[in-house]
């Protein structure tokens, strides 16, 4: 009986002691696994990294850089299917700028207001970090979005995501996108996401400053940073272009230049920055009285200059005599002044007259002089 029990007792040590190496071994091999899994996730992450940095160095296309970082994004981000870069207007509403697992063309359709937005909801308008939207229809009926809203964004598949990070993106001090990834499952994301994504914002913060920044360089490289037309040079570049392009089509241009008048007797009387105020506004409305095609440039001073299309001599001396009259009827206002004020102006055509830039520029002002000596 006694060798019995034993015998027993031997058995369900031993069952025990099966059972409980079994669950040991189980865990190890769960905790390997995991341990493998986050080496192979780190290794990734770092891979993507830094393939980003050297795209970030050969590519200047915004979209390009955006799409890429959101690409890599979704693939190193468990449950990540989808995401997007919300641009922020100065008029408060919103434009998506990149999307990966969206139709950009059916997103441009979306007008989105910046209130509209999950991160100024959840974080009542600061959006000074990210946060977890983890049940996107509790999110729905909490902030009370419009049903418009939810059916633009239904024609879009955005309806579709139950779950999504929403990061700023804040270049100096200022919120300037959204970066959001989005995953068709509820609780989908965690902090240690959040922290991955918030990897990710950095170069697209970095790209958008580096497209920023490029924009200026280009600003200040073509455009006069007064009147905002063209500059001198970057006009005359253009025009190059204009006369290949008429010299192989036989089209005929004209190029007109201006020159306010009696603005050395403004400058006396009301000051340099009245002088000046006036040019940006004479150019601004005389641009805005043309077509698309043509194009202005600020000359020399307070001369301007313009390349003008699809239109007769007499057409063109018409329009300014018309523009001379709107003129009159709306003076230039600085302060309490009222600023009366008018222009002389020269044409000349292409190819009947000349087809090289200098001839053709150096008519117009010496035509330009003597309408102003009238």
């Amino acid at each position: 009986m006694n060798i019995t029990i034993h015998f027993m007792l031997l058995s369900i040590i031993g069952v025990v002691f099966f059972l409980t190496r079994k669950r040991y071994v189980n865990k190890y091999e769960q905790a390997m696994k995991v341990q493998e899994y986050q080496f192979r996730k780190t290794i990734m992450i770092r891979d993507e990294i830094i393939s980003l940095g050297s795209l970030m160095l050969q590519e200047s296309d915004q979209q390009v850089i955006l799409t890429a970082i959101l690409e890599k994004a979704v693939r190193v981000i468990d449950n990540a299917d989808s995401g997007s870069v919300i641009f922020i207007k100065d008029d408060g509403y919103c434009e998506f700028i990149s999307a990966v697992g969206f139709d950009m063309e059916d997103l441009k359709d979306v007008e989105l207001k910046i209130e509209d937005t999950f991160l100024y909801r959840e974080t009542n308008g600061k959006m000074d970090r990210a946060h977890i939207v983890n049940n996107i229809m509790e999110f729905n009926v909490k902030h009370n979005i419009p049903i418009e809203l939810i059916d633009r964004l239904d024609n879009a598949g955005v309806i579709e995501i139950l779950s999504t990070i929403s990061v700023p993106i804040i270049i100096g001090e200022k919120v300037t996108a959204l970066l959001n990834l989005d995953s068709l499952k509820p609780n989908a994301f965690d902090e240690e996401d959040v922290g991955l994504a918030e990897v990710f914002v950095s170069k697209a913060s970095l790209a958008m400053k580096n497209h920023q920044l490029f924009q200026e360089t280009i600003q200040l490289s073509r455009f006069d940073s007064l009147t905002g037309l063209y500059n001198q040079r970057f006009f005359k570049v253009l025009l190059e272009d204009t006369i290949d392009q008429c010299m192989q089509q036989m089209e005929p241009f004209l190029i007109v230049q201006f020159d306010i008048k009696g603005l050395r007797t403004i400058n006396s009387e009301f000051g340099h920055l009245a002088g000046d105020g006036l040019l940006k506004y004479f150019a601004t409305h005389m641009e805005s009285k043309f077509k698309n095609v043509d194009y202005f440039g600020r000359n020399d001073g307070a001369e301007l200059i313009g390349v003008i299309h699809q239109m007769s001599d007499e057409e063109l001396i018409g329009k300014l005599n018309d523009l001379k009259k709107w003129f009159d009827e709306n003076p230039y206002v600085y302060g309490s002044n009222r600023i009366n004020f008018s222009f002389s102006f020269g044409i000349v055509e292409f190819g009947l007259e000349s087809t090289k830039s200098d001839e053709l520029i150096q008519t117009a002002s010496d035509r330009m002089n003597l309408d102003k000596r009238k």
